[in-house]
C-alpha cells in the first residue's frame, strides 16, 4: 500500500522518516550525498519533496525495483545516478533520511540532522550560470540575478539564500546535526562521506564507501548528462564546472561587496573565509 503524502516516505516497510537532510535551493551537492546513501542500501522517497513512489514497486519486504516508465527516470539519474531503470535495491530498514530544502519552522521532530551547503557565493554564482544556460534568451547580469526575486517570491535570490542560512544558524543549536560542506566532499569525499555515515550509525566497510564514491561521482552526473543530450532529451543542465571555492577565479571587487557585511556572521558560522 501506498500514499501520496509528501510528508511520509509511503510505504508499509517506511512509516516515517527518522533523519533530516536539508540544503538550501541554490546548487550545493546535497544529492552526491543522497546518491551514495542510495549505493548503499539506504532509501531516499520523495527526494527534494518530489513525487516519486509510482516509479517504485515493492517486490519484498525492504526489497524495491526502480521502474522505467517514463524519461522522467533519465532526468532523475541525472540528480542521482544510482535510480537505473530496473535496478533493484535492498534497503536498510533502520535509516530513512528525508532530504529537501525544508526551511527550519516546516521541520518536523526528527533525532538527527546533516545541514549540506556550499560556500554562499558560489552557489549563488552556480544557479546564475546554470539559469544563464537554462533559460532560453537569458540576459541577466550577476548583479541583476542576485537582485531579481526568487522564484517571484517577495525576497531576491541573495536574500532568500541569506535568510535561509540565517534561519538555520538560529535552528540548529536546539537540533542534533553536523554540517557538511560541498568543498569537503569535493576535496576529500572519502572522509567527508564517513562523516555521514558514523553520524547516521551506518556500518560499512571501506570497499563498500569506495564504491559508493565512484558511482557518485561529479562525472558520472555529467557523462548521463551528455549521454541524455546527445539523444536529444536533455532539458537542463545541472553539471558545470564542479569547482571549489569558484569565487576566487571569478568575482571582481564589485560582485564581493554584494555580499557584506550581511554575510560575515554566516560565512564563519559555517567555516568559510570571511569577506
Amino acid at each position: 500500500m501506498q500514499t501520496d503524502a509528501r510528508n511520509l516516505p509511503g510505504w508499509d516497510d517506511f512509516p516515517e522518516y527518522n533523519v533530516e537532510i536539508i540544503s538550501p535551493q541554490a546548487p550545493c551537492g546535497a544529492g552526491w550525498l543522497g546518491n551514495c546513501l542510495l549505493e548503499l542500501g539506504v532509501s531516499l522517497w520523495q527526494p527534494w519533496d518530489r513525487p516519486t513512489n509510482k516509479l517504485w514497486q515493492r517486490v519484498a519486504p525492504f526489497r524495491y525495483h526502480f521502474l522505467d516508465r517514463s524519461d522522467r527516470v533519465s532526468t532523475w539519474r541525472q540528480s542521482l545516478p544510482a535510480l537505473e531503470a530496473g535496478r533493484v535495491f535492498d534497503f536498510t530498514p533502520d535509516l530513512v533520511p528525508k532530504i529537501s530544502h525544508r526551511r527550519q519552522r516546516a521541520l518536523p521532530a526528527h533525532n538527527k540532522l546533516i545541514f549540506f551547503v556550499r560556500d554562499p557565493r558560489d552557489a549563488l554564482y552556480s544557479e546564475w550560470r546554470r539559469q544563464c544556460v537554462n533559460i532560453k534568451g537569458y540576459d541577466q547580469t550577476f548583479e541583476r540575478f542576485l537582485a531579481a526575486p526568487f522564484h517571484n517570491q517577495a525576497y531576491s535570490n541573495l536574500q532568500t539564500l541569506k535568510n535561509f542560512l540565517a534561519g538555520w544558524q538560529a535552528a540548529l543549536p536546539d537540533t542534533p546535526h553536523i554540517i557538511l560542506r560541498y568543498e569537503d566532499y569535493r576535496q576529500t569525499p572519502y572522509e567527508t562521506l564517513s562523516r555521514a555515515l558514523s553520524y547516521f550509525s551506518l556500518d560499512c566497510s571501506e570497499s563498500q564507501i569506495r564504491s559508493a564514491l565512484q558511482a557518485s561521482d561529479f562525472r558520472v552526473g555529467k557523462a548521463i548528462e551528455a549521454q541524455r543530450e546527445e539523444a536529444g532529451v536533455l532539458r537542463s543542465r545541472l553539471y558545470r564546472a564542479g569547482i571549489p571555492m569558484e569565487y576566487k577565479q571569478t568575482y571582481t571587487p564589485a560582485m564581493l561587496k554584494l555580499f557584506s557585511p550581511d554575510f560575515d556572521s554566516l560565512l564563519e558560522w559555517l567555516g568559510y573565509e570571511s569577506l
